[in-house]
């Protein structure tokens, strides 16, 4: 074996060969040059060291990259989200000014006045999500209670200077659909969060729509100051959606239970029997035996 590359090799574990291409290359020499790959010990350890450094150091500036450039599609989104921001006059007030402005470029502001209307009325300007500032939690939930019918189609959010679980609980409960602790989070936490409320929302709008159209249908269908469940009102919307056609157990079972895990067979004839005592005498929905139901109107 030549004593020079040993040396030369030494040498770069102890530090003056820098550079991890030069340290491959001798290691390399030396798993060629020996039967025994683990001889050097301290060699391989050096190698593996630099290597998950380089590579350490790599998918970190990656991981930084990708962050950083979903960070700055969330906030172009979020630009075009019109915010509408309420504030209460309290201690914390010029600091949770202070952080709305740093973290949304783009928000509508007003004072909160419990016995004002106005400054959540869509008749004062279109918005699309609402934030409430107050370090009184009970103060901001019985403000959305008393406007929620302004702002029920719109995502909800609570912006508090301390929070604990029994406060975030009560305005849960009131309608908010999240709660900020500003001193706690952060600006892609903040931006995130939200932008996340609002798909949903939007989601939740979008099949609102959708099934809008079915709405009057149904109501013509049943007897007056008649009410559905939710899994009734699912399944006669199939039904109706389905005029005339023969829906199998299997589908309808998916359907009146949201598409999660399907209830029993037992379980939708209860649902099909309810249906039955709340539909006008016109309408009726015939069992298709052994495999599923149909809805016809008789005149």
């Amino acid at each position: 074996m030549d004593s020079t590359k040993y040396d030369n090799a030494d040498a770069s574990v102890s530090g003056s060969t820098d550079s991890t291409a030069d340290l491959k290359g001798e290691r390399i020499f030396f798993k060629t040059s020996s039967n025994n790959d683990g001889m050097y010990p301290q060699l391989d350890s050096a190698y593996n060291d630099l290597i998950s450094n380089d590579l350490r150091d790599t998918m970190t500036k990656l991981g930084a990259d990708v962050n950083h450039k979903i960070l700055n599609d969330y906030e172009e989104n979020i630009n075009i989200i019109k915010i509408r921001y309420l504030s209460t006059s309290d201690a914390s007030r010029i600091d949770r000014d202070e952080w709305i402005s740093g973290v949304f470029q783009y928000v509508e502001k007003h004072s909160l006045n419990y016995f004002e209307t106005y400054s959540v009325s869509s008749s004062s300007g279109h918005f699309d999500v609402l934030i409430i500032g107050a370090d009184d939690t009970s103060r901001a939930c019985r403000f959305l209670k008393e406007n929620y019918y302004l702002v029920r189609n719109r995502p909800k959010i609570l912006l508090e200077n301390r929070s604990d679980p029994k406060r975030r609980a009560k305005a849960l409960r009131s309608g908010f659909d999240d709660v900020f602790e500003y001193a706690r989070t952060s600006k892609p936490e903040a931006i995130c969060r939200l932008m996340a409320i609002y798909r949903r929302a939007k989601l939740s709008q979008e099949q609102r729509s959708r099934h809008r159209k079915y709405d009057e249908r149904i109501a013509e269908t049943l007897i007056e100051d008649e009410i559905l469940t939710d899994a009734e009102y699912r399944v006669l919307k199939e039904l109706i959606h389905n005029n005339k056609k023969i829906l199998s157990y299997e589908r309808l079972q998916v359907i009146a239970s949201r598409n999660v895990e399907p209830i029993s067979l037992a379980n939708l004839k209860v649902i099909i029997s309810r249906l039955r005592k709340k539909i006008k005498r016109e309408f009726l929905i015939k069992s298709e035996t052994g495999y599923g139901y149909v809805i016809k109107s008789l005149i």
